[in-house]
């Protein structure tokens, strides 16, 4: 633990000495930073000084991959996120450290979580969908998922005034029962409910339980606290534990939904 602990202190130390520099030494105004692309450019000279002419940084609305690097014909690339455009010298210090150290290092997991630190705690965090299509229609064979939305919406969240889009996934899928999604400030969120749970031999009170607790995701959301992701916080599950006949939904879930699956992927 001591040791984990030494190396990070090292890296963050770095990383503040190479901020003060950048301030320096910067050509149209004392005391104006470099550029990020300037910045992102002089640290990865600290692991490629001999290819300093050919490095090429692009900036991206990527948010399933923050960063990346690649190399070509010689010439080292970056893809970034471009909420790095404005992040502090020091954040995109770690960013290039991340990328160029051997992975599973402890300056590399302590570069790693100052970046999902830095991610989790910026006012237009980029944790949003990109490439996810919208829930298919909420009315199913045996369940409207827009039905039982409301229902739950009026008994348990009547101060919710804009509730999640609800709707199907395209198919069927064996292990996550609802997916709640993020969406751009501005929008309403999404929320996905496994086709495999709209099924005769699928009873309501599990559908409602699946429904309810994703929407307990949209009062309670994930964040970032202690270098991980908080899903599910105590108060969600205390939440969560107010739903009426949850034992008995759960219990319905451990002994019967990996027959349902089963059931329904059969080939005939």
């Amino acid at each position: 633990m001591k040791k984990t602990k030494r190396t990070s202190s090292s890296l963050k130390l770095r990383s503040e000495v190479h901020s003060n520099n950048y301030l320096k030494s910067s050509s149209q105004k004392k005391g104006t930073p470099l550029p990020a692309i300037d910045i992102l450019k002089l640290e990865m000279k600290r692991f490629h000084p001999e290819e300093s002419s050919q490095f090429q940084i692009r900036f991206t609305n990527n948010s399933s991959t923050l960063a990346s690097k690649s190399y070509k014909s010689g010439r080292v690339s970056l893809r970034v996120q471009k909420i790095f455009k404005e992040a502090p010298p020091e954040i995109l210090a770690l960013l290039v450290s991340f990328l160029f150290l051997p992975k599973n290092t402890n300056d590399s997991r302590a570069a790693k979580k100052a970046l999902l630190d830095f991610v989790a705690n910026c006012p237009r965090s980029p944790r949003l969908r990109t490439k996810s299509r919208p829930p298919q229609d909420p009315e199913g064979a045996y369940y409207h998922l827009e039905m039982l939305r409301d229902e739950l919406l009026s008994i348990h969240f009547p101060e919710m005034k804009d509730p999640p889009t609800i709707g199907w996934t395209s198919k069927i899928q064996k292990r996550v029962m609802g997916k709640w999604l993020e969406t751009p400030k501005g929008e309403t969120n999404w929320i996905f409910i496994n086709r495999l749970l709209d099924r005769l031999d699928v009873p309501e009170l599990y559908v409602r339980y699946v429904v309810y607790h994703e929407l307990l995701h949209e009062v309670f959301p994930t964040y970032r606290e202690g270098g991980r992701w908080i899903r599910h916080s105590p108060e969600f599950r205390e939440k969560e534990r107010q739903f009426p006949q949850l034992e008995i939904a759960r219990k319905w879930e451990i002994e019967h939904l990996n027959a349902v699956y089963l059931a329904a992927t059969k080939k005939n």
